[in-house]
């Protein structure tokens, strides 16, 4: 009963904000999902983390509903990546840190370092590493390979053929060409495509609501 009163009043209090912000604001919003369900997924997935209900809100309504000056793309970047870190279920970690490398691009590498300062995934803390190589790569569960850095993807994956590794990139169709998951804008809003049978092929699993919230493909 509990669920379902906090899934009505949470409908109910997205489909207001989505109706104020549409109709209110004159500069492009970013949706990370365009429909109130991939929204509803979102804060599921925060929830499960235990940062409490209003505390979820904040957190997505942050990136749904800020214009788009609002909030730096980087930011945006950061955020979502730790939320793909909280809903793959990883292999248990052998010891040292939860290693977020990130190939040559310095603005997200700070982003990553602010959203990361206090937060454990996997029971590790979290390293953000700037790397400068795709040699770099190993050792790391999740690779950031911006899009300028495409002509990399084959130098990764050479690198890290097989290892439990996460590889996310901003260049569109990467999921489908090798990589795991990539941020793509459909009519000015943020989404990403998820290769489900790619991640799974390196022994990770990815939760429900990440499907859902995302538009799977295949290679």
């Amino acid at each position: 009963m509990a669920v379902l009163i906090f899934n009505e009043h949470c409908h109910a209090f997205l489909t207001q904000a989505f109706v104020t912000v549409k109709m209110q604001s004159t500069v492009p919003l970013y949706f990370a999902g365009i429909t109130i369900s991939q929204i509803m997924n979102f804060i599921r997935m925060f929830l499960s983390e235990q940062v409490g209900i209003f505390s979820a809100l904040l957190i997505v309504s942050s990136f749904f509903f800020q214009p788009a000056y609002g909030q730096s793309q980087e930011k945006i970047y950061a955020l979502m990546l730790l939320n793909f870190a909280r809903n793959i279920h990883w292999p248990l970690p052998n010891s040292g840190h939860f290693v977020i490398g990130v190939l040559e691009y310095p603005p997200l590498v700070e982003e990553l370092k602010s959203v990361t300062r206090t937060v454990k995934i996997n029971g590790r803390n979290v390293q953000v590493k700037p790397l400068t190589n795709p040699a770099d790569v190993k050792g790391c569960q999740i690779v950031f390979l911006p899009a300028y850095k495409a002509r990399w993807l084959a130098s990764v994956l050479k690198t890290i053929p097989n290892e439990a590794t996460l590889i996310v990139s901003n260049k569109a169709g990467m999921a489908r060409n090798g990589g795991a998951i990539n941020f793509i804008l459909l009519e000015g809003k943020l989404n990403y495509e998820i290769n489900c049978n790619a991640i799974e092929k390196r022994g990770l699993k990815v939760s429900n609501a990440l499907k859902s919230a995302g538009i799977l493909v295949q290679k």
